[in-house]
């Protein structure tokens, strides 16, 4: 193919002067009567000569293209496409060829096929004739396919024509490298993006999913929620089948977008259901390759439930609540109950239920708490019931794995009572504080003050009585919270103000303080007492709740009563009650004083007898530790308790509910639930749900609402806390009406994770287009760890293969394409143990079905590297110029000779006649010889 090109083509404008030079002096010397011939030869010559001169200034040249440009358009045909077949054949008819092109059609969808060969656009065949596979959209062969298709010595060229989305292609950058490749080869690769996404002008209607529940418990109540896609709004009935047999017709009205319709599914018996949710008697619907949607649900056993407790009444109580529900394991450490009674309750069990393990240091080969995250992942719900967290084993490591289990595989925890947290724990114990409802102590946000009244006379030099009273001030001092307040002041002969009120956060300042306590001489409590008083009345209402402790044996040096008479002192403390400051004692005892058998001289019984006088008068509460062999047990037990108000028993106390539709709460009168005699105290944190309450009386007189029963989701699970324990006196009067059953049953219930797993690892199911993909995370990283899986596909074929570790846990994928059930029974093994799992993914159509998908033309435009992307269709393909093979030649010296040639002619034409012509030829000697 050749065309014609100028050097400067404005110099072809020289022409229209020339011929003015030569037309207007004809047309002014050459009148009508002299116009002849030779007159009108010349003037024609003298034009055609203008021209020419022209063409020659202006470098004319003719190029001939030699070499050939063969263009291949790759069409996306797929089902995707199908509804743009029209558009596709108008996108290849508009495209813009370079000169001497020949066009070819190549079609994809599942595979691909040459439909025209190399030839003129005019021969280039519809797309819809193609016989292509349309169940797949695989662009990466139809473009290695097209890339063979060329002759070697042409210009080459793809266009592709595509929504640019693969089926089943996971990796986001295989096109660009395939494009890059055959830019490599030197075939360029350009794009029309054909946009696929389905308008409300297609009438199409789709099942597109289902969530539920993989693994469901025994007897609870379940549902799938069925998503149905529609382009318009119109009406359908959905029927869902239960391995193959229709259990729900339901007519519904479809509104354009996504819908939700809920089915019930069965859980009465254990086993393995397959269901499927049909499309049925849509209207208008023009597709029906999408309208079926399959998914598999397995019902479990029933719930396992770990209780871990101190007490064995309330290990009779938990077995008594839920050992007929589900099946329980108990572990209970209480060394108060002889074996003989523990093993006579246990014959009176079901066996297959209930199983009770015995754990303490003091018993022989005893059982351990299940700690490991690997053995708490095997229950569905964890109790902890009226137990000192610190007496377990490695309680650091339960507690860590009690945390993983509910926030991350969702488990749910249940606490009743006294855990064994106070403010002296926070720091050890903080991460299960962390994960409670409430915050167990007397925390109810005012600050508290508390003070510290400490005998610093001669007599409590003796008996090492000094270095006790320094460990009971530390002790009380660890008990605080960093919102409480910390005043000392000390007596002897004088009383002395060591600290003023201190943020109890300041915590090495004031053990700084404690620990630089000496004694001296003269003992007078009154003194001590009064100027604590007037430091804490001075004060005002700054603090809700005031409490003093005074520290002391009650004797002076002199081994007589300390300070003033006992009415003078005792009145005081009564008095300063009534401005609700409470007083509590702590009597660090007496050489002599019938504790330990030696005998109780008068002055040491009337040390007593102040002593508990002036905690009864202060309602307070007095502690003794009279040596060091008891110290811990009132420090950290009697003491840590009352001191914090932690445990609060005796006056029943009316439960209030806060929240009366509470699922707790179901089939309960929520105004007939009986008093409560014993509780932990508590305050409920900020985003707690908290349904039952109590009103708590403090000891300044005050009273203040605290939690009964209180729940919050953690992570993926729940944890709810029960303040009081389930073997409390009042426990018998909520039976009475079965509200203990009903409330207890209602809390276990709800409790009950979304989903039953019993293995130490979460699994997740992922499917992208024909690709399923499994990534399971276990809950630790074990060296050494094996996690293999075993495939059944839709045709009975099986295949063994392995995970892949990705640093943080392990992936295996699959090609799925084909429709069916695949079944992935998946061994996870550990030192020995094994955690097997079965995950069943249903595939109801292909991939390229989904007539919803999502396309984008970003993916077109990250392949593309180099090459043009058209949205509108309209593409104009231009040849890089370092590729076309040219001949050209130049026209400047033909057309300057022919230029002289004509000037020639043009001359013999007005100067010579006729027969001078002929004569110059011998036209006439010839003529005159044949006469």
């Amino acid at each position: 193919m050749s065309s014609i090109n100028f050097d400067n083509v404005y110099l072809l404008l020289i022409a229209i002067p020339l011929i003015a030079l030569f037309a207007v002096p004809f047309a002014l010397a050459i009148r009508k009567e002299n116009r002849n011939g030779h007159n009108i030869a010349s003037m024609v010559m003298h034009v055609a000569l203008s021209v020419l001169i022209a063409f020659a200034a202006a470098g004319t040249k003719i190029t001939t293209v030699l070499s050939e440009t063969e263009v291949y358009v790759v069409a996306d045909v797929s089902y995707s496409a199908e509804r743009n077949l029209d558009t596709i054949d108008s996108y290849i008819q508009g495209i813009e060829l370079p000169k001497n092109s020949k066009i070819g059609l190549v079609c994809f969808g599942k595979d691909y096929e040459l439909v025209s060969g190399l030839g003129n656009r005019r021969n280039v065949r519809s797309v819809r004739q193609s016989t292509v596979d349309d169940s797949e959209t695989n662009i990466i062969p139809a473009l290695e396919y097209a890339g063979t298709l060329f002759h070697e010595d042409a210009i080459k060229r793809i266009v592709l024509i595509t929504d640019g989305r693969q089926t089943g292609e996971t990796d986001s950058y295989a096109l660009r490298r395939e494009v890059n490749s055959l830019q490599q080869r030197g075939i360029r690769v350009d794009a029309i993006y054909l946009d696929d996404n389905i308008t409300p002008a297609v009438k199409e209607v789709q099942l597109s999913g289902a969530e539920f529940t993989r693994v469901a418990y025994l007897g609870r109540e379940e549902e799938a929620r069925v998503t149905v896609e529609s382009s318009f709004d119109t009406r359908a009935v959905l029927a869902l089948y239960r391995d193959g047999t229709p259990v729900q017709r339901r007519p519904v009205a479809l509104s354009q977008g996504r819908n939700i319709v809920s089915f019930d599914l069965y859980t009465e018996e254990e086993g393995l259901y397959r269901y499927e949710v049909r499309l049925e008697e849509t209207e208008g619907d023009e597709s029906d390759r999408n309208n079926r949607f399959a998914f598999s649900q397995e019902v479990s056993s029933e719930l396992r439930v770990l209780v871990v407790t101190g007490s064995w009444a309330d290990c009779t109580a938990a077995v008594g609540l839920y050992g007929a529900s589900c099946t329980i394991d108990v572990y209970e450490s209480d060394l108060t109950v002889s074996q003989t009674v523990k093993n006579r309750f246990e014959s009176t069990v079901d066996g297959s239920r209930v199983h009770i393990y015995h754990s303490a240091t003091s018993i022989a080969s005893p059982a351990e708490v299940p700690s490991s995250i690997e053995d708490l992942c095997a229950y569905d719900e964890l109790v902890i019931a009226d137990m000192d967290i610190t007496n377990i084993k490695n309680y650091t490591a339960f507690i860590a794995n009690v945390d993983t289990a509910v926030s991350q595989f969702g488990k749910s925890l249940l606490t009743f009572g006294n855990l064994g947290i106070s403010s002296g724990d926070a720091e050890e114990l903080s991460q299960l504080e962390d994960m409670l409802p409430v915050r167990f102590g007397n925390s109810s946000g005012d600050p508290c003050l508390y003070t510290l009244v400490v005998d610093t006379s001669r007599s409590m030099a003796q008996l090492s009585h000094f270095i006790v009273e320094k460990q009971v001030a530390r002790r009380l001092t660890e008990m605080l919270t960093p919102d409480d307040y910390l005043c000392i002041v000390s007596f002897y002969g004088e009383a002395d103000l060591i600290m003023r009120p201190k943020s109890a956060a300041d915590h090495n300042e004031i053990l700084e303080a404690i620990d630089n306590l000496d004694v001296t001489q003269g003992t007078l409590i009154g003194n001590g007492m009064r100027a604590a008083y007037r430091e804490i009345e001075a004060l005002g209402s700054q603090f809700s709740d005031k409490q003093v402790m005074l520290i002391t044996d009650g004797l002076n040096v002199a081994g007589g009563i300390a300070g003033e008479s006992e009415e003078e002192i005792l009145a005081q403390v009564a008095s300063s009650y009534g401005a609700d400051i409470v007083t509590s004692v702590f009597d660090v005892g007496r050489q002599g004083d019938g504790s330990d058998g030696t005998p109780f001289d008068s002055v040491s019984a009337a040390a007593k007898q102040l002593l508990t006088g002036i905690a009864r008068e202060g309602h307070g509460n007095y502690y003794y530790s009279g040596n060091a062999e008891n110290l811990d047990d009132v420090l950290f037990g009697e003491m840590a308790d009352d001191f914090s108000e932690s445990v609060i028993s005796g006056t029943p106390t009316t439960v209030n509910v806060e929240r009366f539709t509470d699922e707790a709460l179901e089939g309960m009168d929520p105004n007939a639930i009986p008093e409560i005699t014993g509780y932990a105290v508590a305050s409920a944190k900020a985003s707690a749900n908290t349904v039952l309450t109590l009103n708590h009386v403090k000891r300044s007189g005050g009273v203040s609402v605290k939690p009964l029963y209180a729940y919050w989701g953690y992570g993926n699970g729940r944890v709810a806390t029960f303040t009081s324990t389930l073997s409390s006196e009042w426990l018998p009067a909520w039976q009475e009406d079965g509200i203990a059953e009903r409330f207890f049953g209602n809390v276990l219930d709800t409790a009950v994770p979304s989903e039953k797993s019993d293995h130490p690892y979460v699994l997740n199911v992922l499917r992208e287009d024909n690709v399923t993909r499994l990534e399971l995370t276990p809950a630790v990283i074990r060296p050494g760890a094996r996690i293999g899986v075993t495939v059944t596909a839709p045709n009975g074929e099986t295949m063994q293969d392995s995970f892949l570790f990705n640093a943080s846990y392990y992936s295996y994928e699959l090609n799925t394409a084909t429709p069916g059930n695949y079944t992935f029974a998946i061994d996870y093994s550990y030192n020995g143990l094994e955690y097997p799992s079965s995950v069943y993914v249903d595939i109801s159509y292909a991939a390229e079905y989904d007539a919803f998908a999502a396309f984008e033309v970003s993916v077109l435009y990250q392949a593309i590297d180099g090459g043009e992307v058209s949205l509108d269709g309209a593409l104009e393909l231009v040849n890089d110029e370092r590729e076309i093979g040219t001949y050209t030649i130049s026209l400047r010296l033909p057309l300057l000779i022919l230029s002289v040639l004509l000037f020639v002619a043009d001359i013999i034409v007005r100067k010579l006649k006729w027969e001078d012509i002929k004569s110059f030829f011998g036209i006439k000697d010839r003529e005159e010889k044949k006469r």
